[in-house]
C-alpha cells in the first residue's frame, strides 16, 4: 500500500464520523481527542479497522498484539472473500431462493405473495393467527413485521396488504421452545452458528445467542441484544449488550438471567448448521440463525455475509482478546481434517 493511496483515501474521507467517535473515546477514557483521531486512523491502516469498528470494540482500550486479533471490518471482508464464492450470494440474499433450497430445515410453511389471489392465499392460510411477513432482500431484521389476521378485516384485505407494503414472503410464525419463551417471548430468539466450510468438512467458529428485546426480532441491529456461547456446552458466557452498549445481566422483561443460560436441543442445533453448511460448501462462510423448537431446531436463515460487529464487544472480551484466532482454528480443521470429517 503505497504513500499515495492512502493520501488520497484520507483526501476522500468523511471526517465527520472519526471526530465524533473520538470525542466519545475521549469522554469514556480521558484520552486527548486529536491523539485519539490519530489512533482511530492508525487501527484502519493497520488493523483495517472502521471508526465505528473502534467504537464498538472501544479499541483505546487494548494494544497492538491483542488488536491483531481482531475481526475488523476489512478482516471480514478478506475472510468472505477468501471463503466464499459470490455467484452464490443470492442463495442467501433472497428469501425465497433460501426457503426453497433449505426447506427440509425451515419447521414452517411459507408462500411468496406477489402472484397469488385471493382464494389461494386464504387456502394458504387456513387457519393461521400470525404471520411473519418480510421483504426478499431484507437484512438485519429490518422490513419485518409480525401481523395478527384478526387484525385484518379478511384475508383478502391481509394479502391487500402484504402486496402494498412489498412483503414478497410470508411464513407462519414459528413457537419456540419454552425456555426461550422464558427468556423473550415477544421475539424469536435465535442463536447465531458461524461455519467454516470447505468442500464435505465444515467446523464452527463461534456462536452467539441473540436475545430480542421490545421488537419482534432479535437483531442487534434493530434493537436486539448478543451474548456468546459456549461451543461445547450451549451455555451464555457472558451479560448480554445491546448496540448502545448497555449490559444486561438479566432481561429487563422477563428477569431472566442471562450468563449460564442454556440453550436447548444444543447438539441438535450445532449438527443443523454443520448439516446445512455442507449443503452449499461454494459458500464457506455463514452465519446460520437457528430457532429451536419444543420439536428441534430449525433455521430461520442464514447470512453470506455475518456482520463482525457482536464479536468483540467490550463486556465479552475482558482479556482483549478478539474473535480471529478462533476463525483461524476453524479455517485450519476443514483445511487438514481428513476427507469426510465435519467436526
Amino acid at each position: 500500500m503505497g504513500i499515495g493511496y492512502v493520501l488520497q483515501r484520507m483526501r476522500n474521507m468523511d471526517w465527520a464520523g472519526p471526530w465524533r467517535v473520538a470525542a466519545k473515546v475521549r469522554d469514556r477514557s480521558g484520552k486527548n481527542r486529536l491523539l485519539a483521531l490519530s489512533d482511530i486512523l492508525w487501527c484502519g491502516l493497520i488493523y483495517q479497522a472502521g471508526y465505528w469498528d473502534y467504537d464498538v470494540f472501544q479499541m483505546e482500550r487494548t494494544n497492538a498484539r491483542q488488536r491483531a486479533t481482531f475481526v475488523t471490518r476489512g478482516m471480514n471482508n478478506q475472510l468472505v472473500k477468501k471463503l466464499c464464492d459470490s455467484a452464490y450470494f443470492d442463495v442467501m440474499r433472497d428469501k425465497a431462493q433460501f426457503y426453497e433450497r433449505f426447506g427440509n430445515y425451515l419447521g414452517r410453511r411459507w408462500t411468496r405473495v406477489e402472484s397469488l389471489s385471493d382464494a389461494e392465499f386464504v387456502a394458504w392460510l387456513g387457519d393461521v393467527a400470525e404471520v411473519v411477513a418480510k421483504p426478499l432482500g431484507g437484512m438485519c431484521g429490518k422490513g419485518v413485521e409480525r401481523l395478527r389476521v384478526a387484525d385484518f378485516s379478511s384475508a383478502s384485505a391481509l394479502l391487500a396488504y402484504l402486496k402494498e407494503q412489498e412483503f414478497w414472503t410470508v411464513e407462519v410464525v414459528l413457537q419456540q421452545h419454552p425456555e426461550l419463551d422464558k427468556l423473550y417471548p415477544g421475539a424469536i430468539n435465535t442463536v447465531r452458528i458461524v461455519t467454516v466450510t470447505k468442500g464435505e468438512r465444515s467446523a464452527i467458529a463461534a456462536v452467539y445467542l441473540r436475545i430480542g428485546h421490545g421488537r419482534p426480532v432479535d437483531n442487534f441491529n434493530s434493537g436486539g441484544m448478543v451474548t456468546p456461547v459456549d461451543v461445547a456446552t450451549g451455555q451464555a458466557k457472558f451479560s448480554a449488550v445491546d448496540k448502545a452498549g448497555n449490559v444486561y445481566p438479566v432481561h429487563p422483561e422477563t428477569g431472566t438471567k442471562i450468563p449460564g443460560f442454556q440453550i436447548p436441543n444444543w447438539q441438535a442445533c450445532k449438527a443443523l448448521a454443520k448439516e446445512a453448511a455442507l449443503r452449499i460448501p461454494q459458500l464457506g462462510l455463514v452465519g446460520w440463525d437457528i430457532a429451536s423448537t419444543p420439536t428441534g431446531p430449525v433455521l430461520v436463515e442464514g447470512n453470506d455475509f455475518p456482520g463482525h460487529d457482536i464479536y468483540q464487544l467490550p463486556e465479552h472480551t475482558p482479556d482483549g482478546i478478539g474473535m480471529l484466532p478462533k476463525f483461524q482454528v476453524a479455517i485450519a480443521k476443514v483445511s487438514h481434517a481428513t476427507s469426510g470429517e465435519h467436526r
